[in-house]
């Protein structure tokens, strides 16, 4: 049945797909012995534009005119061939412009003129380095002192004086106290009557002791009646002082004599905290076992002055040791700190890791992942059998190594873990990625997927081999895609990478400067299992995916839409989540609507087999800044139609000249890597697959077989 405009407007999709499956079936008559010279030709174009009309109808996809009179050429070339023919008749314009009638197909035409983007500076928020930790100096106790002492003569003329005023004996007797002098206090006390609770330049005699660091003098007062709560403001309290100079017998009496033990300071620090800074743990044990409070401040205290004595005392008191302060739990300070003994402490008391089957949690994980020491790093390597996975790309060892945090790396390679093996796990993974690839690998004697990854990581290895690709292949080899434009492409994937230690807040914020300082904007999307990349350029978002689909109507490819200037919180809705996918379907839709997003023009590329949505989706990212970078250059010179069609044509050359050489270079690293390091057995399972797909130069090729 031949097919005419009208026809095909009138059929609905699952009439086309089963005339396009006749036709295809009908193919063969052509290709028979007598006729293979004449047909053998044309066979695999026709073939292939059969398959690409049929992605045009079933997922309405956009198809240039240049394509549509290449295929008109064919027609009449080999007319025979198109008896009843699958594509309406192609006349240029007016054949796209029906398709898109019937379709709903968007035009070339409504794409932006990006030289009308206003471009506006802002600065970008630059992570903090950590800081260093400095030891705090030891807190200043408050103190009394005689710049002179009295000497036994001077006492002495003292005591053969009479009639002595009674402001004039106070005043002796706090400096007697002050002084140490505890034979001329009890001569004074006993020998003129004296009352003890008195002040003399606001401080009680008791106070005045303490504060002189005179233990024996403040015991004596307190047997002649002096008062524990007799202090003036805003001096320190007798229990006060008693605990800051840890006075253990001095802080049990005041407390049995009534000294107030839960009040505060004008500080409004408690005595507990009091005993934490000044490390006075004899007199923190007693007010302990006299029922002081303990507030999550105090373990705070504990754990920043790496205080384990003290942290024993309070999680002995039934201090709990997965309290939280200010939203954070405390064993983040713990993981932090140099001495591993804390978290020894936290988790003998109770602080659970690990899950029911014996692994750390999550939660544990994500917290220990974000705040933990070297030090500490080892302690559970080597007491608790952590292992990091080094082959899992959620364990600890990949998140050290994507964040090259070297000191953290040293100590599991001190502890076992082989980094050249670590390194040949990568390489496998990308090698089996870039050649679409299902394989496993032998590491550390267990067999391993070779599937799976993280945004991070593909990001981060896709920019190497971009960076190394235009430095191999100048300018000169594509005029169109100008040295600016490389570099705008390749910031785009690293400040990715360096916003990957900010906050997601903070993420968010940057990229949205980044948007108004007119540089393409590569963001990580996706939901659980399932990764896709969009990109933002001057009023342009596409969304970029190589594995399932979003929705019944968007296949793998690239969606462009023309948008609105996106807000801060616009780029927030774009983050990958772990959220399923029917939530990140609502949030792409409440995504859209806040951009007023119109669909402009899709690209269906083929979805990926065995290989990643991480690594191929982040692929199909790359050739979309392409086309735009292309576009944007060519629209200098050429109508928006004719740009597009030029822009498609050279990003398509251009990525798969990367692709081809991409996997090439991936691969003779990998060769040369064995060939030095004679200790790591390469995957031949892997490379003998490698070898059936490879289309690169036979030098390779050869070496490759060589190998195996």
């Amino acid at each position: 049945m031949a097919l005419s405009i009208s026809d095909i407007v009138n059929l609905n999709s699952y009439q086309i797909k089963q005339n396009l499956k006749i036709e295809k079936e009908e193919l063969p008559k052509y290709f028979c012995l007598n006729r293979k010279n004449k047909f053998s030709i044309v066979k695999d174009t026709i073939i292939t534009k059969i398959y690409r009309l049929k992605h045009l109808i079933l997922h309405r996809i956009w198809i240039n005119e240049k394509k549509i009179k290449r295929f008109e050429t064919i027609k009449a070339t080999n007319s025979a061939l198109f008896e009843k023919p699958t594509t309406p008749p192609p006349c240029g314009t007016a054949a796209t412009a029906a398709f898109s009638k019937a379709y709903g197909l968007k035009q070339i035409e409504h794409f932006p003129r990006f030289s009308t983007f206003k471009i506006t500076p802002g600065t970008l928020i630059v992570a903090p380095q950590p800081p260093s930790k400095e030891t705090a100096p030891s807190p200043t106790r408050p103190s009394l002192f005689l710049e002179k002492q009295w000497n036994a003569f001077e006492i002495q003329q003292i005591k053969n004086q009479t009639n002595i005023p009674l402001p004039i004996l106070q005043n002796y007797l706090v400096m007697a106290a002050v002084g140490g002098e505890f034979e001329f206090v009890k001569w004074l006390v006993e020998t003129h009557h004296m009352e003890v609770n008195f002040f003399e330049n606001d401080r009680s005699p008791l106070c005045a002791a303490l504060a002189a660091n005179q233990p024996k003098i403040a015991a004596f007062f307190l047997e002649k009646g002096a008062s524990p709560n007799f202090s003036k403001h805003p001096y320190c309290t007798p229990l006060e002082l008693a605990v800051i100079y840890d006075f253990p017998e001095l802080t049990n009496e005041l407390i049995n004599r009534g000294a107030e033990l839960h009040k505060k300071n004008d500080q409004n620090s408690s005595l507990v905290e009091n005993a934490i800074i000044y490390k006075s743990h004899k007199a923190l044990k007693v007010i302990l076992a006299h029922g002081a409070k303990i507030e999550s401040t105090d373990l705070l205290g504990a754990i920043i002055e790496e205080d384990p004595v003290s942290l024993k005392l309070l999680l002995e008191h039934q201090a709990d040791p997965a309290t939280e302060h200010n939203h954070s739990p405390l064993y983040a300070l713990a993981l932090q700190a140099t001495n591993p003994e804390l978290i020894e402490l936290m988790l003998h008391h109770g602080l659970t890791y690990q899950d029911h089957s014996g692994n750390m949690s999550d939660r544990f994980r994500l917290v220990f992942n974000a705040n933990v020491s070297p030090k500490v790093l080892e302690f559970f390597i080597q007491h608790k059998g952590f292992q990091g996975e080094p082959y899992a790309i959620s364990g600890a060892y990949n998140h050290f190594y994507i964040s090259q945090e070297i000191a953290h790396l040293d100590v599991f390679h001190r502890n076992g873990v082989n980094p050249k093996q670590h390194q040949d796990w990568l390489r496998q993974k990308f090698l089996a990625h870039r050649f679409d690839l299902e394989a496993q690998g032998s590491f550390a004697g267990n067999e391993v997927t070779l599937n799976g990854f993280d945004a991070a990581f593909t990001i981060s290895e896709m920019s190497f081999s971009l960076d190394a690709f235009f430095k191999n292949h100048p300018p000169a080899e594509s005029p169109g895609l100008t040295q600016n434009a490389r570099q705008n492409i390749l910031n785009a994937f690293k400040q990715n990478f360096v916003d990957r230690f900010l906050s997601p807040e903070q993420r968010a914020k940057n990229q949205h400067t980044c948007y108004h300082q007119g540089k393409p904007v590569l963001v990580a999307s996706g939901f659980k299992d399932h990764a896709y990349y969009r990109v933002l350029y001057k009023g342009v978002m596409t969304e970029n995916n190589r594995g399932r689909e979003f929705e019944s109507a968007t296949p793998p490819g690239t969606q462009m839409y023309r948008i609105i200037d996106p807000s801060a919180a616009s780029f927030s809705l774009m983050r990958s989540t772990e959220k399923a996918q029917p939530e990140d379907l609502e949030a792409r839709q409440t995504l859209h609507t806040a951009l007023k997003a119109k669909n402009i023009i899709c690209f269906k590329y083929k979805a990926q087999k065995a290989g990643i949505c991480a690594w191929a989706g982040l692929k199909t990212a790359f050739r979309s800044m392409l086309y735009l970078s292309l576009l944007e250059e060519l629209q200098k010179t050429l109508p928006n139609d004719q740009a597009a069609s030029q822009a498609e044509i050279q990003a398509d050359k251009m990525y798969k000249k990367w692709s081809a050489w991409d996997r090439e270079y991936a691969l003779k690293n990998a060769l040369s890597f064995y060939k030095s390091e004679t200790e790591i057995t390469a995957n031949k399972a892997l490379l003998t697959q490698i070898a059936q797909k490879f289309k690169g130069s036979k030098e390779t090729l050869n070496e490759l077989k060589a190998l195996l």
